[in-house]
Order: structure tokens, then sequence, then C-alpha cells
């Protein structure tokens, strides 16, 4: 599991989006030849991409964490000089 995370969070988004254009590329010779297995085939790979795109984003989500709270502010107090 340890090798799984490290790779996602090293993976940019372009991997996701070879994959998600080869797919519909195969898909499209696919519906050229007519030959039902090589659609299929492509559009498995548009999900696997589109899969692969959210579980680099979370992971990228997870490494980064939430962005802190800006701190309230009355924008009619004057700054204290303490």
């Amino acid at each position: 599991m340890g090798h799984l995370a490290l790779s996602l969070g090293a993976v940019a988004y372009n991997p996701p989006l070879i994959c998600m254009a080869a797919g519909a590329l195969i898909a499209m010779a696919g519906h050229v030849i007519k030959f039902r297995r090589v659609v299929a085939f492509g559009i498995a790979l548009i999900f696997i991409g589109t899969a692969i795109a959210f579980l680099t984003a979370y992971q990228d989500f997870r490494q980064q964490g939430s962005p802190p709270a800006p701190a309230a502010t009355n924008p009619y107090e004057q700054p204290s000089n303490r």
C-alpha cells in the first residue's frame, strides 16, 4: 500500500489525460472498423483514466490538506499598536 500511495501522489495529471485520449481514439477506431470489443476497450480506457484522475486529485488534496480559515477581522476597527 505504501508504494501505491507514493506513486499516486507523484503522478501528474498528464497520464490520466493520455489514457482518456487514447481510449477515445481507440473507441473511434473501433466504430470505424465496426468491432465492438475495440469500442468497449476504448470506453474502458476512458473510465480507467477518469478513475486515475479522481484518485490523483484526492491524493493531492490529502497531502496538501485544507487551507486554514482566515482570521475574522472587523473592517471598522483601527489597528492597535501593542
